[in-house]
């Protein structure tokens, strides 16, 4: 496999906080029409096809970077309206947003019915956490995408795990929600 990485080489420290990549098996390189890194939070790739596909890996901004978000979210935007012009779309990455229910009619075509922690729904999402909700939703409807891993039914055991690294190595780990594949 061979790996494309979009990150900001620029820094003066060792360490990054973002990155992408994107992982192509190499018998597929051949179908790459185009590589896109656009920035240490976003990158895409077209491959051939009957129709092009465009693949778009983010790392969307965490809560405590508010002023960023809508600015990125505007520009994921526009990168989708140019890509849905060749053909399919999908989007996937860390959008970090907790999508754990349908809260408006708006929302069915948007999120299916296998949501994270689905028989707890009634739990209040801090500020930061319901923002970035907001933004992948607005992303959504005004794309007219939907959040692709919702509409299928995944055990519990197989859900997506993390652990901060400054957790001690024998911690328990803690079952996350699954970062949302969005698609056209």
């Amino acid at each position: 496999s061979t790996i494309y990485y979009s990150g900001d080489e620029s820094e003066a420290s060792p360490h990054t906080h973002a990155g992408v990549a994107i992982m192509i098996k190499n018998k597929h390189l051949n179908k790459i029409m185009d590589i896109d890194p656009i920035d240490d939070r976003t990158m895409n790739i077209v491959m051939k096809g009957t129709v092009p596909h465009t693949f778009i890996n983010t790392y969307m901004y965490t809560a405590k970077d508010y002023e960023k978000k809508p600015h990125k979210y505007e520009e994921l935007s526009k990168i989708i309206r140019s890509a849905n012009a060749q053909g399919p779309t999908f989007i996937g990455g860390d959008l970090i947003a907790r999508i754990q229910n349908q809260d408006d009619q708006g929302d069915a075509r948007i999120i299916g019915p296998h949501t994270f922690d689905k028989h707890n729904t009634k739990i209040s999402l801090e500020e930061g956490a319901s923002e970035n909700r907001s933004h992948l939703l607005g992303l959504c409807k005004k794309e007219s995408l939907t959040i692709v891993n919702t509409w299928f039914d995944t055990p519990q055991n197989k859900l997506p795990t993390h652990k901060h690294p400054s957790i001690a190595p024998h911690t328990p780990l803690k079952r996350q929600p699954g970062y949302p594949h969005v698609g056209s």
